[in-house]
């Protein structure tokens, strides 16, 4: 027994390239992620592919900061004085399919300065998340950021099969746009 996998992960390793084991190889914004399946690449072009852009027009292009968040650029130090508000959960939380502008948790920051609050509201959202996977990423990293206070947002992924979810699949189509949401 011990022989064959042995001589299994064998034949794999000289067979099957690293690209070939991982769990989005073909989703060019994610990468691998030890324990929440995958997360955002940092300094990556999000956009929106071209048969969607044909369709909305308004659609952006987003990056992702230097910490792998669609977000703009943050560091793990806090700022003395500043309140610090993490935003995780799915693509409504990220913002999919609007500019980070529009997403909530920048809206929410602009509405609690706009009343004089010191606050940063740090956008970690990452598309097709379930509570398991928020959870798993909140443990391994979110928590560096010493949040004050954690938003959640989780709408349906977590009734659906896990995965990336696109607008060819039947999930994406009853759940409707993120600005619609």
């Amino acid at each position: 027994m011990l022989a064959s996998l042995g001589l299994t992960e064998g034949l794999a390793r000289l067979l099957l390239e690293p690209e070939d084991l991982v769990m989005n190889p073909v989703l060019a914004p994610f990468r691998d992620h030890p324990t929440a399946l995958f997360t955002y690449r940092p300094d990556t072009l999000i956009g929106c592919p071209a048969e969607i852009l044909r369709r909305r027009p308004e659609c952006p292009e987003v990056r992702t900061n230097s910490l792998g968040l669609r977000d703009v650029e943050r560091t793990l130090e806090r700022t003395e004085g500043v309140r610090r508000v993490l935003s995780v959960g799915e693509s409504t939380a990220a913002g999919s399919m609007v500019s980070i502008e529009e997403a909530y948790p920048w809206r929410v920051q602009e509405a609690l300065k706009a009343r004089g609050e010191p606050v940063e509201v740090i956008n970690a959202g990452v598309e097709a998340y379930t509570s398991w996977q928020i959870y798993a990423w909140l443990e391994a990293e979110g928590m560096a950021f010493s949040p004050d206070v954690v938003l959640v947002y989780v709408e349906g992924n977590d009734r659906q099969p896990t995965g990336i979810t696109d607008e060819y699949q039947f999930q994406y189509k009853v759940q409707g746009t993120d600005r619609e949401l």
